[in-house]
């Protein structure tokens, strides 16, 4: 390998400039773009890259009205132990017959376990307990909330003697009972023996739902670790070097019959469908926070919630020069004021934070720009998928790529794809892809000789056109990798075939052609 000149460097990039889009990072302060792309019935995605008051802004928002057929809902893995990035999730998801339109990360998580540090409620059964967290209901019908759940878990036993949970799917420490379901993995990965009792459930129906009470019987007691969580079973758990008045031996016995009961002052929290647990209130009842007063701009991830219930994700990406700074709390808190967000919260952010969609007829990927360079695994995340399957005839009509900037002369390839009611595509359209200036053909946008803004469309009623825009100048030139700047470049001569190019005139005066071989 020999590594490039700075001279070299250069030219390639040029050359990869010309034969190929340009990605918008704006270098004139005061430029803006926004596209917005339809992902599904009451789900708009916008894409903003600006360059205004001196910071950069990469920033992607969600905009979601129930009553469609679009459904949010909340889930990790298939157990919650261990973490999960945003793609393994979204094959989770679709392995489970959902068509994912977006997701986004939700929760903060213990970095060892990835257990989630609030509570999560899937499908109407609560997973994690931490009520003492802020968390994001989300009803049936799709309308959201943010709140405080305050969760309250117990155990009864026969006699009536009841006593207090600590945390239900945790890590166990020394503050407590801790219990576990087959939610949390497939036993309780203590590492240090404890008294564990296996509670039988009666069916497989017989859940943990707030307002409810499960009833089981004590199917054995003994020292250990480690145990088993088997089918219709849940697991008690006390350390060894428990608080004193607590003893297991002493509470129950075999073969008895005990209640749990999962309890909310908010009876809000008994309706709720899917839950995920989330940091500060940062708006509360139209007006900013204590907890929203902080300046330092990171990559973030935040959520908020209008008087109808419908809802706002904003994710914008950070930590990255020349791409995006980031956002602050302020900042961010006043983005969704301005949207009617009455309610706001803080999702996990810095190098957590992350978006991904489906644009209708493409498979999921991921849009932004992760801090760590590519995708952290997580805990929980929010999707919101298609609800129907329906093949039935064209809907609409969407032209990709959605945006790009490209230079005076140069082509790109486009494509376009028809989609259902339901935003799932099933026919190519990219044949019949007109542009409002230049010239498509074969599936190859020409693109003109001068500066223009060209919008490419199907020509149907419903189509989302894709804006094009065409330059003959460039500002600066930035490489990068999984979102880093490259600061050095390594080419394997003997890789790269014999050429002849001379770069655009626009671009300067053009200088005697440069000719390569390979060597080494």
């Amino acid at each position: 390998m020999k590594k490039i000149s700075t001279r070299a460097v250069a030219w390639i990039l040029l050359i990869l400039l010309a034969l190929s889009c340009i990605i918008p990072a704006f270098a004139a302060e005061g430029d803006a773009r926004t596209v917005q792309t339809v992902l599904g019935d009451g789900l708009t995605l916008t894409q903003l890259n600006s360059y205004l008051s001196g910071v950069r802004r990469q920033q992607f928002t969600l905009d979601y009205e129930p009553g469609g057929s679009v459904q949010p809902l909340v889930l990790y893995g298939d157990t919650l132990y261990g973490k999960s990035t945003v793609n393994q999730v979204v094959d989770y998801a679709e392995s489970l017959g959902y068509h994912v339109l977006a997701a986004v990360n939700s929760d903060y998580f213990f970095t060892g376990s990835g257990i989630p540090t609030g509570m999560t409620i899937q499908d109407g059964v609560l997973v994690t307990s931490d009520g003492s967290w802020n968390a994001v209901g989300i009803l049936e019908n799709g309308k959201a909330f943010a709140d405080t759940p305050k969760l309250s878990l117990t155990l009864t036993t026969e006699d009536g003697e009841e006593y207090p949970i600590h945390a239900l799917n945790n890590v166990r420490t020394a503050e407590g009972l801790y219990l576990y379901t087959d939610d949390f993995d497939y036993c309780t990965r203590t590492t240090a023996e404890g008294t564990e009792v296996v509670l039988q459930l009666g069916s497989r129906y017989n859940q943990l739902k707030i307002g409810k009470k499960v009833e089981a019987t004590v199917a054995s007691i003994a020292q250990s670790k480690n145990t088993d969580i088997g089918e219709n079973q849940m697991v008690l758990s006390l350390t060894a070097n428990n608080k004193p008045g607590l003893d297991l031996y002493s509470m129950l016995e075999e073969g008895e019959k005990v209640t749990i009961r999962a309890t909310t002052p908010d009876d809000r929290w008994e309706d709720v469908v899917w839950a995920t647990g989330g940091g500060n209130i940062l708006v509360r009842d139209g007006q900013l926070t204590a907890d929203a007063n902080v300046s330092g701009r990171e990559p973030r991830t935040l959520l908020g919630v209008r008087e109808d219930g419908s809802f706002t994700v904003i994710q914008c990406d950070g930590r990255q020069t020349g791409l995006s700074a980031g956002l602050s709390l302020t900042e961010g808190a006043r983005l969704l004021m301005d949207m009617e967000c009455t309610t706001v919260i803080n999702l996990d952010g810095g190098g957590s934070s992350i978006t991904a969609v489906s644009y209708p007829g493409l498979p999921s990927q991921v849009l932004s720009s992760p801090s760590d360079g590519s995708p952290r695994a997580g805990a929980t995340y929010l999707l919101f998928v298609a609800t129907g399957r329906d093949t039935g005839s064209t809907y609409g009509t969407a032209v990709y790529p959605r945006s790009a900037t490209v230079l005076a002369g140069s082509v790109l390839e486009v494509s376009a794809f028809s989609y259902n009611k339901y935003y799932l595509g099933f026919l190519d359209a990219t044949d019949r892809i007109e542009s409002s200036d230049g010239l498509v053909e074969d599936g190859l946008f020409y693109a003109p000789d001068y500066p223009a803004d060209c919008l490419l469309t199907t020509g149907d009623s419903r189509c989302q056109t894709a804006l094009i825009t065409v330059t003959d100048r460039v500002a600066s030139l930035r490489l990068a990798r999984g979102g880093k700047t490259l600061s050095s470049l390594t080419l394997d001569w003997a890789r790269v075939p014999s050429w002849t190019w001379w770069p655009p005139t626009a671009c300067g005066p053009s200088p005697a052609p440069m000719t390569s071989s390979p060597s080494r």
